[in-house]
């Protein structure tokens, strides 16, 4: 029999918010960023796949640099 193991799908976290409603997304998304991170580290515990899909939009090759303002 296969051993069939879950994985977590992480899709579109990676974000600038630079958009006309980003900031209103950007609120949404800070409130469900510190749970989806203590999910991903209980996978990574679990040594079980983790799996990041994003779309970012014209931003191929960015780096976190790019993305990311801090």
């Amino acid at each position: 029999m296969n051993d069939i193991r879950p994985a977590l799908l992480i899709i579109d976290m990676i974000n600038n918010f630079d958009f006309s409603h980003g900031p209103i997304l950007a609120k949404k998304a800070f409130k469900i960023a510190q749970p989806i991170k203590d999910l991903k580290e209980s996978f990574n515990k679990k040594k079980l796949s983790v799996i990041f899909v994003n779309d970012h939009y014209n931003l191929w090759q960015a780096d976190f640099e790019k993305i990311i303002n801090l």
